[in-house]
């Protein structure tokens, strides 16, 4: 069963998307600074790098734009990745501020070359999602390594 986005506002829809930015916004920066403080961990920068660079892939898809200039498991330093957040985070916000129809159709070709069609809701359902999966490793690789991963759940964002 897929959800119906048909069936709400767009200014609700932005206002989600936007909170929910904001989020992954605040949980990838909870990462990256124990990542920052905590250098051993070589897999978690890794997937950070990914979670960020599917971040920009999945921009320039809605954007019709080349994704050449990010390679999905690129590995970039601690510093160049909250670089990254930001400009990622602010791309996306300039995005969801200016939207008026997250119904739309994005059409796209994946990494395999395969062409798809999404709407840009549940691309950016798919983007939060994603980046939450693999924080979610990331915590298991921190927890691995004896130390205690930074919260991320999203009630632990709202409380602030």
């Amino acid at each position: 069963m897929t959800y119906d986005f048909k069936l709400i506002t767009t200014e609700t829809m932005k206002n989600h998307f936007k909170d929910l930015w904001d989020y992954n916004d605040w949980a990838n920066e909870k990462v990256l600074h124990h990542l920052q403080n905590n250098q051993q961990i070589e897999k978690g920068v890794s997937m950070m790098s990914h979670i960020l660079s599917a971040q920009f892939i999945w921009y320039l898809r809605v954007m019709n734009k080349p994704i050449s200039a990010f390679p999905i498991w690129e590995v970039y330093k601690t510093s160049e990745l909250l670089t990254m957040n930001e400009d990622s985070t602010k791309q996306w916000q300039a995005l969801i501020e200016e939207t008026s129809d997250f119904k739309s159709d994005v059409n796209y070709t994946n990494h395999k070359g395969d062409d798809h069609t999404s709407s840009l809701a549940q691309i950016v359902t798919h983007v939060i999602n994603h980046g939450t999966h693999h924080r979610a490793q990331i915590s298991a690789l921190i927890r691995a390594e004896d130390q205690q991963p930074p919260v991320l759940d999203y009630i632990f964002y709202t409380r602030q």
